[in-house]
């Protein structure tokens, strides 16, 4: 499947195989760990390469970006620099906007559909996929790597929370994991099941409830799209077996089934997370204090004396990504975070469902899903990050006006 995708029998020229190769290898080594500075050298390849190909053509690019997905992260970059103007810590807040703003939504907006520019929706689609499950394999098998290193040190899986960094990808990868189902030969099949029980296994490692619900609330939608019922009832028993093997054994079953009885661990619609996030918010709902976490450290830990009755005493984040971009940013970063939503799913929605929408290469269902399990369900729980939002804007653009 891999290399069929890159090396078809179709005419092409060099600059289009290195420009396929740049996107699937961002894309497929995205959430590893230890390899920070090839993943640098990806961004600047893709940016550089990006550069020549708009500074000869300009004429011929910039008409994609003429869309309402571009102009809401547009709007959204332009209310996080805004913001800057009054930070309580500009170096740490303009370190954050770079790294998450700049280097990941920004550039990946940009980047992804100039690259793609001659491609065919049928080989961005496919392209979609199969980065996705690459990235999601690859995750998987480091992951297990660091499972067998703890296991020689004596140990055991589910008795730390030292393996919840896996939960981004483990979400936001996802439906590509249930669409590899709609392969029907059976070495897919076979594969399908063992990536499916290896996935079970992680994701219940990560100790965390917003994992946990999101990957739920998908796995339901996608039935439910799909009409897979039998597949999953077959996931629920399964499922339950294996949660059923873990808690027999008592040392390693403590913190998982504390985690499966609490509903609300952090007092966040009180005067927790998000309950105190929302208190500093309404006094500066309009400009908001400063985009990043360190902005919201500060701010948070100088109020708090103001707030007995707040639980936390020192930040550990709002717990919600609306509440972030709006303490940062005000109300025109949280209608620009709003309005981003609003034109992702406007476009998967109205792409999604035509033709044969039972296709393990529907990427604007694969988006839609890891948007609305990432950003909408778990962003509403936990802490994460904006970067992810390039990834879906650069491919939804892409595959916009092309002929199929």
């Amino acid at each position: 499947m891999g290399p069929t995708l890159f090396f078809s029998n179709e005419k092409k020229n060099w600059t289009q195989s290195l420009n396929r190769t740049l996107v699937f290898l961002f894309i497929a080594t995205y959430f590893l760990n230890d390899i920070t500075r090839y993943k640098h050298l990806l961004v600047i390849l893709m940016t550089i390469t990006s550069l020549v190909y708009v500074c000869k053509q300009p004429r011929d690019y910039i008409p994609l970006f003429k869309n309402f997905i571009f102009a809401s992260i547009a709007l959204l970059t332009v209310a996080v620099f805004i913001s800057l103007f009054h930070t309580p810590d500009l170096k740490a807040s303009l370190k954050e906007i770079n790294r998450s703003i700049v280097e990941n939504v920004l550039i990946c907006t940009l980047t992804i559909p100039v690259l793609l520019k001659n491609e065919s929706k049928q080989f961005i689609c496919r392209l979609v996929f199969l980065s996705f499950l690459t990235s999601l394999s690859l995750r998987c098998l480091s992951e297990l790597f660091y499972y067998y290193q703890d296991y020689r040190q004596g140990i055991m899986p589910f008795t730390d929370y030292r393996h919840r960094g896996i939960s981004d990808s483990m979400v936001f990868l996802f439906p590509a994991l249930l669409n590899l189902w709609f392969l029907r030969e059976t070495k897919y099949r076979i594969a399908f099941i063992v990536m499916s029980a290896i996935y079970l296994f992680l994701i219940l490692g990560t100790l965390s409830r917003g994992a946990w619900l999101s990957v739920l609330i998908v796995s339901f939608v996608w039935t439910l799209v799909y009409k897979q019922w039998k597949l999953m009832v077959a996931g629920i028993l399964i499922g339950a077996l294996a949660f059923t093997a873990i808690i027999s054994h008592k040392d390693m079953s403590a913190i998982l089934t504390t985690k499966v009885q609490q509903t609300d661990s952090s007092y966040r619609y009180t005067n927790g997370t998000q309950g105190s996030a929302f208190d500093l918010i309404l006094e500066n709902p309009l400009k908001g204090y400063g985009f990043g976490n360190e902005a919201y450290k500060d701010v948070y830990n100088k109020r708090v004396v103001d707030y007995p009755n707040w639980t936390f005493r020192e930040s550990i984040g709002p717990h919600n990504l609306a509440l972030f971009v709006w303490f940062g940013t005000g109300l025109l970063g949280l209608a620009s975070l709003l309005l981003v939503y609003a034109a992702m799913i406007k476009e998967c929605v109205s792409n999604a469902f035509k033709g044969a929408y039972a296709s393990p290469y529907n990427a604007w269902m694969i988006i839609l899903l890891s948007l609305i399990g990432y950003f909408i369900i778990r962003g509403n729980v936990e802490q994460i990050e904006l970067d992810l939002l390039g990834i879906y804007a650069g491919f939804l653009i892409a595959m916009r006006n092309k002929q199929s």
